[in-house]
């Protein structure tokens, strides 16, 4: 299970680097890409592209926040319960050591061998 996991998140940094390369690809250009009166509009898929773009953003963005908030929820749960875990511990640490003050006693709270 470990192994398909990591193969699994190869994968996935794989897939967005390779986005993330495609998203910077139309930047590096050694060309002037300005429009001139004899070149056409530009290509209809360039703007799809770019709504879809602008899109993944937003919607990466929502994500994220969510997945902060939600993280920041866990972690606040996370260590309530382990400040009531340490707490209880600590009480019980304390009970024991005040049953063991000189006398050893038995669950009745008679001492051992004696009436």
């Amino acid at each position: 299970m470990a192994a398909f996991l990591l193969e699994m998140l190869m994968v996935v940094s794989i897939g967005v680097v390779l986005y993330l390369l495609a998203r910077a690809l139309p930047r590096v250009s050694d060309v002037d890409t300005s429009p001139t009166p004899d070149t056409p509009a530009p290509n209809w898929l360039m703007d799809r592209l770019e709504k879809m773009d602008e899109e993944i953003l937003s919607v990466a963005e929502k994500f994220l926040r969510r997945l902060r908030v939600a993280l920041l929820k866990l972690d606040n749960t996370m260590t309530g319960k382990l400040k009531r875990f340490k707490k209880e511990v600590s009480t019980e640490t304390s009970f024991s050591l005040e049953g063991e003050e000189g006398e050893r006693k038995n669950g009745n709270g008679k001492t051992k061998g004696g009436v």
